[in-house]
């Protein structure tokens, strides 16, 4: 690795843009939706609203890897 550019050499790269992500899309839905909720929690909410934050990315997460597949949303380019 090329740490004072930050990258990845090519060939890593590339396969990681091919094979794709080394874990479940689950654990990246349950990971999201935990972040938002201890973010709430951090600034202070009270259970139901944490509860609720939770329930909020959840929902989002899921929606935004689901409906590009179903063809419903355009998925979001690449920076």
């Amino acid at each position: 690795m090329n740490a004072s550019a930050g990258r990845l050499p090519g060939r890593k790269r590339d396969a990681t843009a091919r094979d794709g992500p080394d874990h479940p899309a689950w654990l990246t839905v349950i990971a999201v939706a935990t972040t938002a909720a201890a973010l709430a929690r951090l600034f202070g909410a009270d259970s139901p609203v944490v509860a609720a934050a939770f329930l909020a990315g959840l929902i989002n997460t899921a929606l935004r890897r689901t409906l590009p597949r179903l063809g419903v949303a355009r998925p979001r380019s690449a920076p």
